[in-house]
């Protein structure tokens, strides 16, 4: 495929990206970083920077931020990515006029990202950002709609039980 499209292909870097998530899934956390990166380089000039596929590699390049506990390079790339959402999410609310269903699907990515901040806070024993997060992305899962029942927001909600009877405690 790189041969008949070019090495710099959009496909190319989806086959990348995906190659990138199994070296995660197998504990290879430094060789999936190195995949996302290659794999943004190769979307951002072709697809720009509000694409969901490259928002979708710059959350991959912040997990593995995270699990390899680089938690400021986590927090900025998962900042980036919801300046992003947010940029997304005005323009999709300009679009619709407040009610519109991809309005309501950006903000679920919104929450997530907002959930995902939490975690890296929580990993840093920052109870407090911890919180903030957790509230803000609650709010952006009832801007969403979610179902009750929606996986995302049962983990937030576990979350934040947590949070209510002490089992998250500060590091620092």
């Amino acid at each position: 495929f790189a041969t008949s499209h070019g090495p710099c292909h959009v496909e190319v870097a989806r086959m990348m990206e995906a190659a990138g998530n199994v070296h995660y899934l197998r504990g290879d956390i430094e060789q999936a970083m190195s995949c996302h990166q290659v794999a943004l380089g190769m979307k951002l000039p072709e697809l720009g920077e509000n694409h969901p596929s490259v928002i979708c590699s710059r959350m991959s390049i912040a997990a593995a931020h995270r699990k390899m506990q680089n938690f400021d390079d986590a927090l900025s790339a998962y900042l980036e990515v919801l300046s992003v959402q947010r940029s997304n999410l005005s323009q999709a609310q300009q679009a619709s006029g407040g009610n519109g269903r991809y309005e309501r699907s950006v903000m679920a990515d919104v929450g997530q990202t907002l959930h995902f901040l939490a975690l890296v806070h929580e990993d840093m024993g920052d109870l407090m950002q911890t919180i903030k997060y957790c509230n803000e992305a609650m709010q952006a899962y009832t801007e969403a709609a979610l179902e009750k029942d929606d996986s995302r927001l049962v983990k937030l909600w576990q979350k934040m039980d947590a949070i209510s009877r002490g089992k998250i405690r500060v590091n620092r």
